[in-house]
């Protein structure tokens, strides 16, 4: 049996930097559902982007348990936010 998808990170464009290093430039999307088993992320050649200017897709990776548990764990907190959203674009 196949486990459901809980929570896809999904970095489409990316300057080469970390995404949590404070330095990174890209494109990211995620999808989260209530009801999934599994982490995963996709793996990208930025170096050979595809059609609509996205990394190409090489790869799903797995997130570590542990990392599934951080997030299950930040899940059950609650949740607050100023009200407000920056968006640049370069």
């Amino acid at each position: 049996m196949a486990d459901a998808v809980r929570f896809l990170w999904d970095i489409l464009t990316s300057n080469g930097e970390e995404p949590t290093g404070g330095n990174f430039h890209g494109t990211t999307r995620s999808l989260e559902s209530q009801t999934g088993t599994i982490d995963i992320y996709t793996i990208r050649d930025f170096s050979n982007p595809d059609a609509a200017g996205n990394g190409t897709l090489t790869g799903i990776g797995k997130f570590s348990p542990a990392e599934f548990d951080q997030r299950t764990q930040a899940a059950k907190e609650p949740q607050t936010s100023s009200g407000f959203c920056t968006v640049t674009q370069d």
